[in-house]
């Protein structure tokens, strides 16, 4: 009995201690905790409100994000709203960017996040709701895990209040007009402006100033750095006064001519009359010819001038012949950046054709004071070569050097208008001859082996000189790599797609055949894209797209070819539509501006079966995003 009793004592002392042990392995095996606001916290019935979600996560445990594939291995996260909550979901929960990295016990590349994360989902009052409050409850499912171990998926309540008041709902709370659902999880323009637009007019205009400056990133507006700077080479005798007001002239008229040209097409032609207009091949011809004629004047075979008569009338009131001058290259400016910088002004636009002003022209004018200053500074560089000894000749060899470069971007408008009129006559291959044999007669001329002329013989070549040759020279046989099938990387955003013209391109060069094997297939028809859909039960990737759009080529050629992009998007039914020429281009253009609420190019949309809009990205140029955006609208669809 003794020792009966002794094993009694034992077990309960035993039983004892793990009594005593169990909170602390109950915090290790709970080490994530989630709570949950609503914001704004009271809510009017009509009105879209966001559910807030928050998990505060251990070191060094980590949770799984939401759009991990349910075949990576580990189980993703996952938000449910009780049933019983009366508000109608927009769109499904989204984070923040997750981080990335190949699990060696999972084999596989999974998504994670460390100490806190909020997730949010937008929700709509329903009108007929009556005031009082609302009780939000929810369940989170997750599973987190270490470098050492896992622990198994375990699922979390959530709850939070909303106070539904009484009143007409408030515009600031009512969400983008045409957008049913949310956007992406990185916000394109679109968010970013409406944003701007509930947080006021300050916030608004200082949007504007960013946007502008990182309009001159963007691919189509690198030719006009070397025609400025060409263009004020010939005006560096001036003095250095006069130089800063016609610099001043030049950054102000491609501000005003921007607004205004972007207005009066909104009034007549409507939101999407701008990027018509930019497409115009009549206007790309005009364009071509305008540098043709500065390039083979800054070769030195006649000087731009005018008229003796106008001469005289400028030369007496102020020189006013140069601002003439500023002001038309001011003007061309604005036709050659239209495309490309219509991200931002896309929704003011939309607004200035439905009768909107103010913001409008006010959002505009920064946004291209903002997009202009950095060429009010390339406008000044000139007086810097002005300041060259005079026997050096380095002032003609810089106004040479850009003829040529003005001569290689004279192509790229002559090829948007073959795109636009499908002459197949500028292929990809013509056009990378052309700019080959360009860069070698200039890397020719740089090693003094060719001389225009009215120059003189060069009797010694500079250290700087003969560098620029070389490099010419091996430009152009980077360049003719492009002819036997490689890609050119950001240059093939300016080149006509490799299968222009050339029916079978797509089995020899084509980026995704090369990349993925198989091309992707892409429809035409917004109607037959959501047919296929319906049949297949597969979600929809439009792709509004323009011939003339250099964006829109880049994306193709630099992120639709990436192996992670192809993998995802052959999950969709792809159509692209062309809203700048081709049988369909004016339905298309009003499909992009009513259904969706933008003009800008390129736009990415993804939609069920039945139309409805699950998420988009604009102009993107990181994988990262793309692929999140992807990710988001599959998630939404399924």
């Amino acid at each position: 009995m003794r020792w009966a009793g002794k094993v009694l004592l034992f077990l309960a002392l035993l039983g004892w201690t793990a009594a005593v042990r169990r909170p602390s392995f109950g915090l290790q095996e709970r080490p994530v905790e989630f709570s949950a606001r609503v914001e704004p916290r009271e809510a009017r019935p009509g009105e879209t409100v966001q559910l807030q979600v928050t998990a505060t996560v251990e070191a060094p445990w980590h949770l799984y994000s939401l759009t991990l594939p349910p075949d990576a291995g580990p189980v993703p996260t996952s938000i449910t709203l009780a049933e019983e909550v009366p508000l109608e979901p927009r769109g499904e929960f989204r984070g923040p960017p997750p981080q990335r990295e190949y699990d060696r016990t999972f084999e596989t590349e999974v998504e994670y996040y460390e100490g806190t994360v909020t997730f949010t989902r937008a929700l709509k009052v329903p009108e007929d709701l009556p005031p009082g409050k609302v009780p939000l409850r929810g369940t989170v499912r997750y599973m987190v895990c270490n470098e050492r171990s896992c622990l198994p998926p375990t699922t979390a309540e959530f709850a939070t209040v909303l106070s539904v008041v009484a009143g007409p709902p408030r515009p600031e709370f009512t969400g983008m007009p045409g957008r049913e659902k949310e956007g992406p999880a990185a916000p394109g323009p679109e968010d970013e402006v409406a944003a701007a637009l509930r947080r006021g007019f300050g916030a608004f205009l200082w949007l504007a100033v960013i946007m502008g400056l990182l309009a001159v990133l963007t691919p189509c507006v690198f030719p006009m750095i070397p025609v400025t700077i060409s263009y004020f080479t010939k005006q560096a005798g001036q003095s250095r006064v006069q130089m800063v007001k016609l610099a001043a002239a030049y950054a102000g008229g491609i501000s005003l001519t921007y607004t205004g040209l972007g207005i009066l097409l909104a009034l007549t032609l409507g939101a999407a009359g701008t990027n018509r207009f930019a497409a115009n091949p009549y206007v790309n011809l005009f364009i071509a010819a305008l540098f043709f004629t500065f390039a083979l004047s800054l070769f030195g075979l006649f000087e731009l001038q005018l008229p003796a008569s106008w001469v005289t009338y400028f030369d007496r009131h102020s020189q006013r012949g140069g601002y003439l001058g500023v002001l038309v290259m001011g003007f061309t400016f604005t036709l050659v950046a239209f495309t490309c910088t219509v991200q931002f002004v896309g929704l003011l636009l939309v607004a200035a054709a439905h009768g909107e002003w103010t913001w409008p022209i006010a959002g505009m004018l920064v946004y291209s004071a903002a997009f202009s200053f950095p060429f009010f500074l390339l406008a000044l560089f000139p007086q810097f070569l002005a300041a060259l000894p005079q026997g050096s000749g380095g002032l003609n060899t810089t106004k040479v050097v850009l003829g040529f470069v003005e001569l290689a971007a004279a192509f790229k408008f002559l090829s948007n208008a073959d795109l636009v009129w499908q002459w197949q006559v500028l292929t990809r291959p013509v056009m990378l001859s052309a700019w080959v044999v360009i860069f070698a007669c200039l890397g020719i001329y740089l090693l003094g082996k060719i001389r225009l002329p009215h120059e003189a013989p060069a009797e010694n070549i500079s250290i700087g000189r003969l560098l620029l040759g070389m490099l010419s020279l091996a430009f152009a046989l980077y360049l003719s790599r492009g002819l036997f099938g490689a890609r050119l990387a950001n240059l093939d955003a300016y080149l006509p797609p490799a299968e222009y013209g050339q029916p079978f391109a797509a089995e020899t060069s084509s980026a995704e055949a090369q990349v993925a094997g198989e091309p992707l297939e892409w429809l035409d028809s917004y109607e037959e894209g959501l047919a296929r859909a319906r049949a297949e039960g597969r979600p929809v990737f439009l792709d509004f797209t323009g011939y003339t759009c250099t964006n829109c080529r880049w994306m193709e050629t630099n992120i639709f070819a990436r192996p992670r992009v192809q993998q995802l998007l052959r999950r969709f039914v792809l159509v692209r539509l062309y809203t700048d020429s081709g049988p369909h281009h004016l339905e298309n253009q009003q499909l992009q501006e009513e259904r969706f609420g933008s003009v800008a190019l390129p736009l990415y949309v993804i939609v069920s079966p039945a139309g409805e809009e699950l998420a988009r990205a604009p102009y993107t140029p990181r994988e990262e995003d793309f692929v999140r955006f992807l990710r988001e609208g599959w998630e939404r669809y399924r």
